[in-house]
């Protein structure tokens, strides 16, 4: 026991060593460039006690004269806050004194910043006060970092605030959430919402195009389907025709009849009605990703991986179920949006505008609707609530026709071989597609 507790205060004065001898470089380099490097060396190390954060507190001092180097120091005490919990208080509570005290707009932000990953609501008080201040003499902070933080407050009349005051027109509003999605300092939807919210906040239809191009262009075809997943129904014509047409732009390889009425003649049904049957009780995708990540498919429902519902799988299902079967793509533009993972539609009545419209489905619709003699295995049913062309709406698959009856296989929920009047209760129109 003595031999344990003689090694741990050896390994104790060991760190204290190693912590005092980062600091002594600190000190001793000879340029600012040299203590950025020494201050981030210093944050691998664990603090130890409230001596170890006092000690980079009083740094701020002897370093006030260059205050490049005195911004690496919340980065380093953050770091710190994170590693050990019951020194966060004391570590925030430092930086915000040393901020005050400095009287310097680059260090508020940063240290601005860095409470926003614990969000401390001092530091949207802190980005408040500068941003109302107008000063434009610290850009190199500016650009990713502090729309990030807003961000995480969720504040996003003062992002709109901040990209007008310091990046100016709407392209450029657009163009500066990228990094932040890319980086992963903002969810994927949340940043493509704020970009949709840019583009309709535009003063002009030109300025507005120019911000949807601008997201298109940075996020490539599947950017296209996310607006549109945000977007108002009479907002969605223009932001489709103006993605479209920049994708045939930017992306020559995609062909510009994509929307005309493709063949079918490699459509194998029965492949699809066994993708259908493998799948209707699990969903092919990964679920320790996100509901829109393409592992290898997204998954909208809530049975399968216990997401929250983002309206429900059973689109989606349909058109991973076709293109198993060897159905083309259903991308190109709304209705047919190929989103998120570029070729399939997850909303129902897309599916059904999109199957009859663009891939030469015969479709045939009424209330409560018997099963047409032509209906089989590999078809698709989509039923609607008030209406033949309800936006409330369920797609299902073929999957089995008995005594004249057509039965279909599903997401949201779970059903194989159900009979198909079984939604005629809540969704009576029934619209029958057949190639």
């Amino acid at each position: 026991m003595r031999t344990a507790i003689v090694c741990l205060l050896a390994i104790v004065a060991l760190v204290f060593a190693d912590l005092d001898h980062e600091l002594r470089h600190f000190r001793n380099a000879p340029t600012a460039e040299a203590k950025r490097a020494e201050m981030h060396e210093i944050g691998s190390y664990t603090p130890q006690s409230y001596a170890d954060v006092y000690t980079i507190l009083s740094l701020f001092s002897e370093a006030e004269g260059d205050m490049s180097v005195c911004r690496t120091f919340p980065s380093v005490l953050s770091r710190w806050a994170h590693a050990v919990p019951e020194l966060k208080e004391y570590i925030l509570n430092g930086l915000v004194a040393e901020a005050e005290a400095r009287g310097s707009d680059s260090l508020t932000v940063a240290v601005a910043i860095r409470l926003s990953h614990f969000n401390d609501a001092r530091g949207l008080a802190m980005l408040k006060t500068w941003m109302q201040s107008g000063n434009t003499d610290i850009m190199d902070v500016l650009i990713t970092d502090v729309p990030a933080a807003l961000f995480r407050y969720e504040e996003f009349a003062l992002i709109n605030d901040f990209r007008v005051m310091f990046l100016g027109d709407y392209e450029a509003q657009a163009a500066a959430v990228a990094p932040m999605v890319r980086s992963g300092l903002i969810d994927e939807m949340l940043g493509l919402r704020r970009l949709h919210s840019i583009a309709t906040m535009a003063p002009t239809p030109t300025a507005r195009m120019r911000a949807v191009t601008v997201a298109v262009s940075v996020y490539g075809p599947d950017c296209t389907g996310l607006l549109l997943e945000v977007a108002t129904q009479d907002e969605q014509e223009w932001v489709a025709t103006m993605a479209s047409y920049y994708l045939r732009e930017a992306f020559p390889e995609e062909p510009e009849t994509a929307l005309l009425p493709t063949p079918l003649g490699s459509y194998k049904k029965s492949t699809a009605v066994n993708y259908a049957y493998s799948w209707y009780s699990s969903c092919n995708h990964d679920c320790s990703t996100s509901y829109s990540k393409c592992t290898p498919w997204s998954y909208w429902g809530s049975e399968c991986c216990g997401f929250p519902s983002q309206g429900g799988d059973c689109a989606n299902f349909v058109s991973q179920s076709l293109i198993a079967g060897g159905h083309p793509n259903l991308n190109g533009g709304s209705p047919c949006r190929g989103y998120p993972c570029g070729k399939e539609e997850v909303g129902a009545n897309n599916l059904d505008n999109c199957l009859a419209q663009h891939h030469g489905w015969t479709k045939t619709c009424g209330h409560k609707l018997a099963t047409p003699s032509n209906i089989v295995p590999g078809d698709v049913i989509v039923y609607h609530k008030s209406s033949c062309s309800d936006s409330s709406a369920h797609a299902t698959l073929v999957t089995e026709v008995k005594n004249g009856k057509a039965y279909i296989t599903c997401h949201s929920s779970d059903h194989k071989n159900q009979s198909y009047d079984y939604m005629f209760g809540s969704k009576p129109y029934i619209s029958f597609l057949h190639y």
